[in-house]
This record gives C-alpha cells, sequence and structure tokens, in this order.
C-alpha cells in the first residue's frame, strides 16, 4: 500500500478559499472520485475528490480553514489494487498527488481564529452537501444551523432559495 498526499486542486484566480464541509474524517474508506471537501468561493461550491480509493489516514486541514492551491489537505493510504481517477475527468480539476516523503513535513500550526468569531457546529447531514441551492443560500444556512436536506425548494427544479430557508427558520 502505498501513502498518498491529497492537495488542493487548481482553482483558477482564487488565491484563498474556504473550507465549508469535510465530507470525510479519517479512518474512513474512500472511492476514487469520492468527495474528500468542500471549498467554496463567493460564487461557486467545488467538491474536492478522491484520486484514488483507500484509506484516510489523516486530515491536514480543518471546516473554516482558507486553503490554496497546491495545499496540503490529507494522506491517503491507497488501495494496491486500486487505479488511477479515471482520466476522462482530465477537463475537471484533479487532485495533485505525490509520494509522500519517509518523514512527513511538520504541521503547519491552524491559523489564528479572531475571538469575535462565532463557532457554528458543523451540519454532518448528508443531505445537506446533496441540497440544491447556491454557495450564498449554503452560507446563510449554515450561519442559522439550518439543514438543507430539510428545506423544501421553491426555485427551479427544487432550488433551496433565501426565502425558502427564511421560511424553514420561522
Amino acid at each position: 500500500m502505498a501513502r498518498r498526499e491529497i492537495r488542493v486542486p487548481d482553482l483558477g484566480d482564487f488565491k484563498s478559499v474556504e473550507i465549508v464541509e469535510l465530507v470525510v474524517k479519517p479512518g474512513d474508506q474512500v472511492r476514487a472520485e469520492q468527495t474528500l471537501i468542500v471549498l467554496e468561493t463567493d460564487k461557486a461550491a467545488m467538491e474536492v475528490p478522491s484520486p484514488v480509493a483507500g484509506t484516510l489516514l489523516e486530515l491536514k486541514v480543518a471546516q473554516g480553514d482558507r486553503v490554496s492551491t497546491g495545499d496540503l489537505i490529507a494522506f491517503l493510504e491507497a488501495d494496491e489494487t486500486a487505479a488511477e481517477a479515471p482520466a476522462e475527468k482530465a477537463a475537471a480539476p484533479a487532485a495533485v498527488q505525490t509520494e509522500a516523503p519517509a518523514v512527513p513535513p511538520p504541521a503547519r500550526p491552524a491559523p489564528e481564529r479572531p475571538a469575535s468569531a462565532p463557532v457554528l457546529p458543523p451540519i454532518d447531514e448528508p443531505g445537506f452537501a446533496r441540497a440544491h441551492a447556491s454557495p450564498s443560500v449554503r452560507k446563510f444556512a449554515r450561519e442559522l444551523g439550518v439543514d438543507l436536506g430539510q428545506v423544501k425548494g421553491s426555485g427551479q427544479k427544487g432550488r433551496a432559495l433565501l426565502d425558502d430557508v427564511k421560511l424553514f427558520v420561522k
């Protein structure tokens, strides 16, 4: 089994984006192309997939952290029988992987958080990640502690709107 580094894929013009959801935790078995984390900018959300199947050994990021292209996300113990992720998705951003050095690099200290920033409990519901909503609606729902999986969307194709979240809270 090979220990692999999972890094943030190319983010284009964005220098620093927020991690809004950790989909997996250390010890979880993951499939190739399974979402590991969700990144969010002001305009879009992006899922970062696993390049190979295996076992997640260690997460190097936390929800709320800001990351840039090439930052280390996690270490994954790749299955020996696992093949690389399908090449047909080459047009989509893919995580960069390299063989890990024998000695893991020192852990980067977590950035200091301002004392005034409220700490919100993470929403672990799988429905939140699958909800059909824009990033601004997701952020609003997270701030209110609303599970988007339970909100009935009134927008096109069942998309949850800001008004839907407000009505759900009432």
